[in-house]
């Protein structure tokens, strides 16, 4: 049934549409499921032209409307819960200081981001950094040493697995020590503008905050990832499942995101 067919439009059956223009081979068949969130637009949009295919809403960071699921989903199975409770339940629930911060991603291939230009930023303070680097250089056995021994405290605070990650810094400025050459490790941070010239001296701290980063995410991703074998009855094979209605579908895919972002930021360092 296409469309044109309903008397009244549904989210679900704009979208499929809207899939199909995109990409006739990946869009949904008749009789499938479509699951779809609901993504901010224009004040007065209706829901069916709000709603969006949520690996496409993932991978091109559209923002999702946070207030229609609170108003819609959340709020009513709530009150219900906690009003015999509370004697302001609406007001202590859905109103304060704890619902004050949303957290709303920038879409990458929409609106005026189209027409935005990447700039890096530091790792450190995500301050803009200029088109002519901005990191300072160690000029002196001093400036070496504290470096050296901001970096053991770094690396020992870390749990076990994530240390030999960050021993390559160490590794990096004790050849540079060597060889008389004190500039050789923030010349490698100089090089990709990793640094601003406010985070100077942060360099060990945020090297291994980097580290221990993507080890988490790469733990999660393989959790997920062999939680999925399990589900297909392998565990030597890849994962073939593409069930979008399993809710660990979509918390690998957005883990696999996230852990690739995190390399990326990783690799800025240039070692």
């Amino acid at each position: 049934m296409m469309g044109e067919d309903y008397e009244v439009k549904a989210a679900h059956v704009e979208l499929a549409e809207r899939m199909r223009k995109r990409d006739a081979a990946t869009a949904p068949n008749v009789g499938d499921r479509v699951p779809y969130v609901i993504i901010k637009a224009a004040k007065g949009a209706k829901a069916y032209e709000r709603s969006e295919d949520p690996i496409y809403v993932l991978e091109n960071n559209i923002p999702i409307d946070p207030q229609y699921y609170l108003e819609n989903q959340i709020s009513k199975p709530l009150l219900r819960i906690f009003e015999p409770i509370l004697k302001n339940a609406s007001r202590e629930l859905l109103h304060g200081s704890h619902t004050r911060s949303i957290s709303i991603s920038t879409p990458s291939n929409s609106g005026i981001m189209k027409f935005a230009k990447k700039q890096l930023s530091c790792i450190g303070c995500k301050a803009l950094i200029s088109s002519n680097g901005t990191s300072s250089l160690y000029k002196s056995e001093v400036e070496g040493e504290a470096m050296g021994s901001s970096l053991t405290r770094c690396i020992c605070n870390l749990p076990i697995k994530e240390r030999m990650g960050c021993m390559a810094l160490g590794l990096k400025w004790l050849y540079g020590r060597k060889m008389g050459n004190l500039q050789y490790l923030n010349n490698a941070c100089d090089k990709d503008r990793t640094l601003c010239s406010h985070c100077k001296g942060r360099e060990a701290e945020l090297y291994c905050k980097t580290v221990a980063n993507v080890s988490e995410l790469e733990m999660l991703f393989g959790r997920l990832w062999t939680q999925c074998q399990e589900c297909q009855g392998s565990l030597h094979q890849d994962v073939l499942c593409t069930s979008r209605d399993c809710p660990i579908f979509y918390r690998r895919k957005k883990a696999q995101k996230d852990m690739a972002e995190a390399k990326l930021q990783l690799d800025r360092w240039n070692f």
